[in-house]
């Protein structure tokens, strides 16, 4: 099946008005900001939970810790 310029050109879509574009970019960049904070924090406690487990085995080797009680 081919579809040509003519056929093309015909077909008739819905398009939201200007206003109605508007309100869904606003809540499009609320979401993203949404999900940029949350990616942000996760990557935040990655980093904290990183230390933590350095820090757990720079004690364990040097037997600051006994981590068999």
């Amino acid at each position: 099946m081919r579809l040509y310029a003519e056929q093309l050109f015909n077909i008739q879509a819905v398009v939201p008005t200007h206003h109605e574009q508007y309100n869904i970019e606003e809540v499009i960049a609320k979401k993203i900001v949404d999900m940029t904070k949350t990616i942000n924090k996760t990557k935040l406690q990655i980093e904290k939970l990183k230390e933590a487990k350095q820090s757990l085995i720079s004690k364990t080797v040097t037997e600051k810790i006994n981590i068999l009680d």
